[in-house]
């Protein structure tokens, strides 16, 4: 297929046969093996990045909230917070009733 980006050779050794039949297995044996070669060293390339990117990935993969306050103003609105009671089922109410608020 043409392309205005160099090409790359690579050497069908053992080990590189064994994992284009893998990467074949996975993603479909009708590609090229071109293309299962690229996605297997794009998808090797996501798993070598340092860790803290890979948790900053995962966060996103789950949908995590990311925090938009510091530690000391979260602090301040805990400190803020009445004591909890565990018998007295209105705050939860109280936290519900806003919820659906936000929705209407």
């Amino acid at each position: 297929m043409p392309t205005s980006h160099p090409r790359l050779a690579l050497v069908r050794d053992p080990e590189l046969d064994e994992a284009l039949k893998l990467g074949a297995e996975v993603l479909g044996r009708d590609k090229p093996l071109a293309a299962v070669a690229r996605e297997l060293i794009l998808r090797g390339a996501e798993q070598m990045k340092p860790p803290e990117d890979a948790f900053e990935r995962w966060l996103d993969e789950n949908g995590a909230t990311r925090a938009t306050g510091s530690t000391a103003q979260l602090l301040e609105e805990v400190r803020a917070l009445k004591p909890y009671e565990p018998l007295d089922p209105r705050p939860m109410s109280e936290i519900l009733d806003e919820i659906r608020e936000d929705r209407i």
